[in-house]
C-alpha cells in the first residue's frame, strides 16, 4: 500500500468516526457552549458595571473567553475537520512528490536511451575499423 493510499484510507476512517460522534459531541459542546456564553456574558456585564474590579474578579471573564475558543477547537478536532485537513495535506505533498518523482524517472530514461544509443554508434564505429 502507498503511502497515498494509507493516508486516505485514515482520511476516510477519521471522516467515519467523526461523522458518528459529531451529532453527539456537536450537542454536548452546544450545551456547553450555551452555558458558558450565559457566564460570559454576565461577567461582561459585570466588569461593564464595575471597571475597578480587581484583578482576580476580570481574570474570570478572560479564562471564560479562552474555555470559549477551546470549545469551538474541540469541535474542530472531534469532527475530523483538523485530521481531514491534515490527510488532504498529506496526499497533496506525496502526488507533489510523486510527479517530481516521475519528471525524474523520465528524464533517467532519456539519459539511459541516449546512452544506450551512444553505445550503440560506439560499438558500431569499433566493428568498422
Amino acid at each position: 500500500m502507498s503511502l497515498l493510499d494509507a493516508a486516505r484510507q485514515v482520511a476516510g476512517k477519521a471522516k467515519e468516526l467523526g461523522a458518528r460522534m459529531e451529532p453527539h459531541v456537536n450537542t454536548a459542546i452546544t450545551a456547553t457552549q450555551a452555558q458558558f456564553n450565559e457566564v460570559s456574558a454576565y461577567w461582561k456585564d459585570y466588569r461593564a458595571k464595575n471597571p475597578t474590579a480587581d484583578s482576580a474578579v476580570l481574570k474570570i471573564g478572560e479564562t471564560l473567553d479562552d474555555i470559549q475558543k477551546k470549545l469551538g477547537d474541540v469541535s474542530d478536532n472531534v469532527s475530523g475537520a483538523k485530521v481531514l485537513e491534515q490527510a488532504n495535506a498529506l496526499i497533496e505533498q506525496q502526488r507533489k512528490y510523486n510527479d517530481v518523482l516521475a519528471t525524474r524517472l523520465a528524464e533517467a530514461l532519456d539519459e539511459i536511451k541516449n546512452l544506450n544509443a551512444r553505445v550503440g554508434r560506439l560499438e558500431k564505429s569499433d566493428d568498422r575499423r
